[in-house]
C-alpha cells in the first residue's frame, strides 16, 4: 500500500497554503501577529508584504492577503493585537492573482466562529 500524498510534504513551506487545508474549512486560534519582514519571501523569491499570523493549532504562519486582513478586521476589530486568542475560519478557494484567473488561495469566512454569525454593520470599526 502506498503512502497518501501530502502536498506540504512534497513542497514544504513555513506558510499555510491552499493545499494545506485539505479542501475543507479550517478554524484556527490566533496566537500572534507580526508585520512581514525581509525573511518573508514567496516561492518566486520576492518579499511578501502585510500582516503575518501564527496560530495555536499550526506550526505554519499565514501571510494575510489584504482581503483576508479586512475580513478579520470586520469580525474581530481593527487592531491585530485584539485578535490574539480569537478564532478565524479559513477556506480554500481560487482567486484572480498573478495573471492566473483561478489561482488557488486561502480566504477568511466572514463569520465569527464562536457565534456562527456574520458581523453586523454596527460591529464594524
Amino acid at each position: 500500500m502506498s503512502e497518501k500524498f501530502k502536498f506540504s510534504k512534497a513542497y514544504p513551506s513555513p506558510y499555510l497554503r491552499e493545499p494545506d487545508l485539505g479542501g475543507k474549512d479550517c478554524t484556527l486560534t490566533v496566537k500572534s501577529w507580526r508585520y512581514a519582514s525581509a525573511k518573508d519571501k514567496g516561492s518566486d523569491g520576492k518579499q511578501m508584504e502585510g500582516t503575518v499570523l501564527s496560530f495555536q493549532e499550526s506550526d505554519k504562519e499565514l501571510v494575510l492577503a489584504k482581503i483576508n486582513h479586512m475580513s478579520i478586521k470586520e469580525i474581530h476589530g481593527p487592531d491585530p493585537e485584539e485578535w490574539k486568542g480569537k478564532k478565524v475560519t479559513l477556506f480554500p478557494t481560487t482567486c484572480s492573482a498573478f495573471g492566473d484567473p483561478k489561482k488557488p488561495c486561502i480566504r477568511v469566512r466572514k463569520i465569527n466562529p464562536d457565534t456562527g454569525e456574520a458581523p453586523s454593520k454596527t460591529d464594524l470599526w
